[in-house]
């Protein structure tokens, strides 16, 4: 499997992708009661 871009350059991007999904309120119900 080969890819244009470095494997850090796709670590940076799932990382703001996932950071992104935190700053995000959770849609679940918090279970923590």
């Amino acid at each position: 499997m080969s890819s244009t871009l470095p494997q850090a350059q796709l670590d940076d991007a799932a990382v703001e992708n996932f950071r992104e999904y935190l700053r995000i309120p959770s849609v679940q119900p918090d279970v923590n009661y």
